[in-house]
């Protein structure tokens, strides 16, 4: 895999989350932590792992299309990126087991939810500590 995904990848996270906000932040606040915990956990030659971190919520958050996807970053990337990617009105333990399912996914949701944690914490939301210590608990390997 070329090291030329992950830069792809964050052009287009930037542009497709431009007009969002983490919290008071821009959302590429939020894309850019969970970047740098893959890169923490995994290496920065994870290019893959890198590049599904950077576009993780770019199906479920904003209009990009998944044949654009596929098209840019292909099969394996898409089917991370798209199983990470909560469908409307999906029970949420059955995204979780769908998440878990894909291994490239599953390490980028635990790097994700362990962001949303830490953040949970710093703005005192007990809802969001149970809901993302759970889901940690949930992506274990078994």
């Amino acid at each position: 895999m070329s090291n030329h995904i992950p830069y792809k990848a964050m052009v287009v996270a930037k542009h497709w989350h431009r007009l969002q906000m983490y919290g008071d932040q821009p959302y590429m606040y939020h894309v850019m932590q969970v970047h740098d915990l893959v890169v923490e956990v995994y290496g920065v030659e994870a290019y893959e792992l890198r590049a599904i971190a950077l576009l993780h919520d770019i199906i479920e958050d904003t209009p990009y299309p998944v044949s654009d996807l596929y098209m840019s970053f292909g099969t394996e990337i898409g089917n991370a990126v798209l199983a990470m990617s909560k469908r409307e009105g999906e029970d949420y333990f059955e995204y979780i087991a769908r998440v878990k399912a894909n291994p490239l996914a599953r390490k980028v949701k635990r790097c994700d939810s362990m962001c949303n944690l830490t953040q949970s914490f710093k703005e005192q939301r007990h809802k969001g500590i149970v809901k993302y210590t759970t889901v940690l608990q949930l992506l274990e390997v078994d």
